[in-house]
């Protein structure tokens, strides 16, 4: 199966109203960041104007400052995870091969995976043919997910891509505490949540942005249990080719 490889491109936009909206919603995204840098400066900058002053923070105040602090990264995260999905069919790298081990590691740079966790791959099924910035944001949106909802501090990853039925196949799996079987089909809805933002981190957007990557490239994605019993195996099927 090597030299095996997905021959993809992003489906045009069909319906005119949908190209207006997510343009609104890339640039009403852009510029609420910029208004929300100040949200997430200002409580750092109260703290050093107080201690230059000579006056200590009250447990209370840091207590309130933080949540602020915390409240505002949190909306940053979610207006960049819309930009992305704004951008996703709209924005893509003109479409070429690529090495899906290359995407890999710049979607593991991306998220910043932690050094505790071990990334494994078997690319039997070593190229894809498809905008590559996608595929990075495909596969980091997939890492993303399986390190914000491991319950402990380390794990393993292991990404796999394969033939299988005339299609190609790219999985990634890890071993956490996995999805229930009622919820695989909902955790790709938008601003789906299986636990409370207080519980875990992120915005409810990232397995939407995978879903809609996978959609535009006419494949098809689903959520299953990990092949070892515990964890999650999110399969990416997609129209087989030549690059």
């Amino acid at each position: 199966m090597h030299g095996t490889s997905a021959a993809l491109c992003a489906a045009p936009q069909t319906g005119v109203d949908v190209d207006e909206f997510e343009e609104a919603l890339y640039h009403i995204t852009h510029d609420l960041r910029a208004m929300l840098r100040a949200t997430r400066t200002i409580p750092e900058w109260l703290r050093e104007d107080l201690e230059s002053e000579g006056r200590p923070l009250s447990e209370t105040v840091s207590s309130s400052l933080g949540m602020l602090e915390a409240s505002a990264r949190r909306a940053d995260t979610l207006l960049d995870d819309l930009l992305t999905y704004s951008r996703v069919g709209r924005c893509g790298d003109p479409v070429s091969t690529f090495d899906i081990a290359s995407a890999v590691l710049d979607a593991a740079a991306r998220v910043g995976v932690p050094e505790a966790f071990v990334i494994e791959t078997c690319l039997e099924a070593p190229e894809l043919t498809a905008p590559r910035n996608d595929c990075v944001t495909l596969l980091a949106t997939l890492l993303s997910n399986a390190v914000i909802h491991r319950d402990s501090p380390s794990g393993n990853i292991s990404i796999a891509s394969y033939a299988r039925d005339g299609s190609i196949v790219l999985s990634v799996e890890d071993d956490g505490p996995g999805i229930p079987e009622a919820h695989r089909a909902s955790v790709f809805d938008m601003m789906k949540r299986l636990k409370s933002r207080d519980a875990r981190e992120g915005s409810g957007l990232g397995l939407s942005i995978a879903r809609k990557i996978v959609l535009g490239w006419g494949g098809d994605i689903r959520a299953r249990g990990a092949r070892a019993g515990r964890g999650t195996r999110i399969e990416v099927t997609l129209p087989d080719g030549t690059g």
